[in-house]
């Protein structure tokens, strides 16, 4: 069976945080400056809309901690956490401002 591949976008909302989005807009997690190190909040959702932190397909890299701010090692760390049945990929910065 092949896998699905979905891209993740960071979007910044702040000096120090961006939302991490696929590309079907689904909200998977926060990268937040916190202590002088970036560090990934991994963001689910319930069937009723409800936040579950820690949760969603990125589960396994909530609180995932970055010296540095470097997209290509935050993306390979974030693409190596996927579903069996998915394949994960990462566009940085590739919806650049921020958002309303």
């Amino acid at each position: 069976m092949k896998k699905a591949v979905h891209k993740l976008t960071l979007i910044s909302f702040g000096d120090d945080a961006y939302r991490i989005l696929t590309d079907q807009g689904a909200h998977v997690g926060n990268l937040k400056f916190i202590n002088g190190v970036w560090k990934f909040k991994a963001i689910g959702y319930d069937p009723n809309g409800d936040v579950i932190p820690g949760g969603g397909p990125l589960t396994d890299r909530h609180n995932t901690v970055f010296v540095t701010f470097d997209a290509t090692l935050i993306g390979a760390a974030l693409a190596q956490s996927c579903a069996a049945d998915d394949a994960w990929s990462f566009s940085p910065l590739a919806v650049p401002g921020k958002l309303a």
